[in-house]
């Protein structure tokens, strides 16, 4: 499709398709990130993201619609989990851990600590054990 697309008109591909692909594609690894560091709670930025920012209830409920999980996040997420992992000012977080200081911080205030250069464990060979023990067939590993 983008083929035919560039094919018939170029310029127009690349400002209609490639500009918006290049954007979102952008947008979305940038939001992932940093929405690990915790649950941005703003109204503005859960409404261009469709309340991507409710991150800590996608994960416990990935297939809940996104209509839903700000009522989900208030109900099950909120009355449990510390408030600095609440963030309201997407801007203001960005500002301050990638821009005047630079310095990311943990939900307790410490510094941000980043495991030395290396393979991730082994998830995969943990979970196989895991399973093996509980009963359930191996994973083949």
């Amino acid at each position: 499709m983008q083929v035919a697309l560039a094919a018939v008109d170029w310029r127009r591909f690349l400002l209609y398709v490639m500009l918006p692909h290049a954007y979102a594609a952008w947008g979305i690894v940038g939001i992932n990130f940093v929405q690990h560091d915790g649950n941005f709670v703003g109204r503005a930025l859960n409404w261009v993201t469709f309340n991507n920012g409710l991150h800590g209830i996608h994960h416990m409920r990935p297939g809940l619609h996104w209509s839903l999980l700000r009522d989900e996040h208030d109900s099950v997420l909120h009355p449990f989990i510390d408030p600095n992992l609440e963030l309201h000012d997407f801007s203001g977080y960005l500002w301050k851990a990638y821009g005047w200081s630079g310095e990311r911080l943990t939900y307790d205030g410490k510094p941000v600590v980043l495991p030395e250069e290396g393979p991730d464990e082994d998830w995969v060979r943990a979970a196989a054990e895991e399973s093996a023990h509980e009963g359930e067939p191996a994973l083949g590993f």
